[in-house]
């Protein structure tokens, strides 16, 4: 019982430091204070270009183009204009998102947690 509890100890004492170190992908948005809350690393593996953008109160809809196409995202508020690089994190196909704000229904949006820009 005691060499199997030593032996646990050292993986643990090898494994934790590996684990830590790795914990922020090289990707992610940094980590920011907004307010009194701790915003949460999001990975932005994607890139394109902005072709239109429209803000609402809330959220931010940018339609961009990549080698894959174009598509449009909805993401909350970000800074970005037609002609802007940019980076976005991962999203999931909603169809027939009706934007109250613009007074527009887009056939489909990807809603993802972040969008900046390059």
């Amino acid at each position: 019982m005691t060499r199997t509890l030593t032996a646990l100890a050292a993986l643990v004492a090898i494994a934790a430091p590996a684990a830590l170190s790795s914990a922020t992908p090289r990707d992610a948005a940094p980590l920011h204070r907004a307010g009194t809350s701790l915003s949460i690393a999001v990975e932005m593996p994607f890139t394109a270009t902005v072709i239109e953008a429209y803000d609402t109160a809330e959220h931010t809809y940018a339609l961009v183009e990549d080698e894959d196409g174009r598509r449009w995202l909805a993401a909350p508020r970000a800074a970005v204009k037609p002609g802007m690089a940019v980076r976005h994190s991962d999203g999931t196909l909603q169809r027939n998102v009706h934007a109250t704000d613009l007074n527009r229904t887009f056939a489909g949006v990807y809603v993802i947690a972040a969008l900046q820009a390059e």
